[in-house]
């Protein structure tokens, strides 16, 4: 609730709060589950303490496809979702399939 309802973290994407850390959700995954430090993947933006949300550092957004093979399955209709692993891509892809929107849209409001 702290996270959420803070200024700080507006237009940082979906976070995750988690023993006084927050993450990006894209990049991050559960490495430990009996461990106070369980996130990884992705460094901290920030953390929670005494009721109050501090952002240390901004999410990061994914980089695009710009130039070669990449670039030309952009163009094709292809999604980029770099930070995702196969099975969280998926989720939203069938989330997307399900509910009528584009794809891309979908992916895009998750980063």
């Amino acid at each position: 609730m702290t996270v959420g309802a803070s200024p700080a973290a507006r237009d940082q994407g979906v976070l995750i709060s988690f023993a006084g850390n927050v993450f990006p959700a894209l990049g991050t995954r559960k490495m430990d589950t009996q461990s106070l430090a369980a996130f990884g993947g992705a460094a901290p933006v920030g953390m929670v303490g005494n009721g109050t949300f501090t952002l240390t550092q901004p999410a990061t957004r994914p980089v695009v496809a710009e130039y070669g093979p990449g670039d030309d399955m952009v163009k094709a209709g292809a999604v980029m979702v770099p930070n995702l692993r196969p099975s969280q891509a998926r989720l939203l892809i069938m989330a997307a399939l399900a509910s009528g929107q584009p794809v891309a849209d979908v992916i895009n409001r998750w980063d």
